[in-house]
C-alpha cells in the first residue's frame, strides 16, 4: 500500500469541514487544478506547508520516522494516521528535486548527476 498525499489532504481537509474551493484559494491556484493535486501523489513542499498550516495538520511527520520532540515519540493524531498507512509495511514515497544550473554549468550537470545517484544508492535510495 502507498501512502497518498493527495487522499490525506482530502480526508483531513473533510474532517475540518474545508472545502476544495478553500484549498484552492489557500493555493493561490483555480478550483480544476486543485483537483489535479488531490489526485495526484506529488506535491509541492510550499503547497504542502500551506495546507498544513490551513488544516492544522503537518503532513511533514507522515514522512518522518523521528518525531520532533525526540523520544516523546508522535503525537496521538500523528500515530492515528501512520497507523492506517502501516497495514502493509511497504511505503514508497517520491520526492523530486529541481536542479537549476547555468550553461557554464551544464558540462558538469552529468558528473552531478552520477554523484548524486552513487550518494542514493550508498543510503538506500532508488533515484529514477
Amino acid at each position: 500500500m502507498e501512502m497518498h498525499i493527495g487522499e490525506l489532504i482530502k480526508a483531513k481537509a473533510k474532517e475540518r469541514k474545508k472545502s476544495t474551493v478553500e484549498l484552492a484559494d489557500e493555493l493561490g491556484t483555480g478550483r480544476r487544478n486543485m483537483y489535479k493535486i488531490l489526485d495526484s501523489n506529488d506535491i509541492l513542499v510550499s503547497q504542502l506547508w500551506k495546507l498544513s498550516k490551513m488544516l492544522e495538520f503537518n503532513f511533514f511527520e507522515l514522512f518522518n520516522p523521528l518525531h520532533p520532540n525526540g523520544s516523546k515519540g508522535p503525537s496521538e493524531e500523528i500515530s492515528k494516521e501512520k497507523s492506517l498507512l502501516n497495514k502493509n509495511k511497504k511505503h514508497e514515497f517520491t520526492f523530486k528535486i529541481e536542479v537549476k544550473y547555468s550553461m557554464d554549468d551544464a558540462n558538469n550537470l552529468g558528473a552531478f548527476v552520477t554523484q548524486v545517484n552513487d550518494i542514493g544508492e550508498q543510503l538506500g535510495f532508488k533515484l529514477t
